[in-house]
C-alpha cells in the first residue's frame, strides 16, 4: 500500500499471505493518517489489476473500486507486471543505456505470467512509455501467461545485449526452453509494489482513467 502526497511517496509492505481482508483497510487508514489527509481529499486511486493471485487480485480491485465511489475518485489500473518492472529500473547498472526487463510471476500449475519490455536512458532514445528518473519503458510484449518450457528467444527484441529478469517465476529458470536465453541480472525475489505502481501511473501519458465499474481484474487464465 502506498500515497504519495506532497512530492513524498510513503509506502507500507506487509507480506502476509492470505491475510488481505484483514490488513488491507487498516493499512489505508495508517497510510492517510500518516499524511493528515482523509480518503476525499485524494486526487485518484491507483489499482493494480494483476495478474497475480486470483483472491488478491479481487480483493484489491474491489477495495480501490469501494474507495473510488465514495470518494468520487477517478481509477487507474496498472498490472503488476508494469509495476515488476517499473521498480527493475532501480536494478540497471549506471554504466548501461539499453536493457530488456522480463518480469515473470509464478501462477501456479507449473506457468507463470510475464512481459518483456524495453528500456532506455534518457537520451539514449525517443521516449516511448513510463518515463522515471533513470529513463524510458517501453512494453515490447503484453501480459501473458504461459509455460515455462515454451519460453524462448523470440520473446525478446532480436537486439536485447543486456537481459534483467525479475520476480519469482524465475524460479522455474530450469525449465525454461533451451533456446531460452539466460538473464545477465536476476531478482527472484523481486515482487510488485505499490510505490512502483504509482511511479508507472504517474509517468505513462497514456494511463488513461477507468469507469470504475469498469474496472476488472486481468484474467489470463480462463478457467481454474
Amino acid at each position: 500500500m502506498a500515497l504519495h502526497s506532497k512530492g513524498e511517496c510513503r509506502q507500507l509492505l506487509r507480506i502476509k499471505p492470505r491475510m488481505h481482508n484483514r490488513l488491507l483497510l487498516p493499512m489505508i487508514d495508517r497510510l492517510l493518517a500518516q499524511a493528515q489527509l482523509r480518503i476525499h481529499q485524494l486526487d485518484v486511486c491507483v489499482c493494480d489489476v494483476g495478474p497475480g493471485a486470483l483472491m488478491g487480485v479481487r480483493l484489491g480491485v474491489a477495495a480501490a473500486q469501494a474507495l473510488a465511489y465514495a470518494a468520487d475518485l477517478p481509477v487507474l489500473a496498472i498490472s503488476s507486471l508494469q509495476a515488476l518492472a517499473y521498480q527493475g529500473q532501480r536494478h540497471i547498472p549506471n554504466t548501461l543505456n539499453h536493457c530488456v526487463l522480463l518480469p515473470m510471476l509464478d501462477a501456479r500449475f507449473r506457468q507463470i505470467y510475464w512481459a518483456c519490455y524495453r528500456w532506455r536512458r534518457h537520451g539514449a532514445g525517443s521516449p516511448k512509455k513510463a518515463s522515471s528518473n533513470s529513463g524510458l519503458l517501453e512494453q515490447f510484449h503484453p501480459a501473458s501467461l504461459a509455460a515455462p518450457q515454451d519460453l524462448n528467444t523470440t520473446v525478446l527484441p532480436p537486439d536485447t545485449t543486456t537481459l534483467l529478469g525479475l520476480g519469482d517465476g524465475w524460479n522455474y529458470l530450469p525449465d525454461l526452453a533451451a533456446t531460452m536465453r539466460q538473464p545477465d541480472l536476476l531478482y527472484q525475489r523481486a515482487y510488485p509494489q505499490a510505490q512502483d505502481l504509482i511511479g508507472w501511473a504517474q509517468n505513462d501519458a497514456d494511463v488513461k482513467p477507468v469507469a470504475v465499474d469498469k474496472l476488472e481484474p486481468i484474467y489470463l487464465r480462463r478457467a481454474v
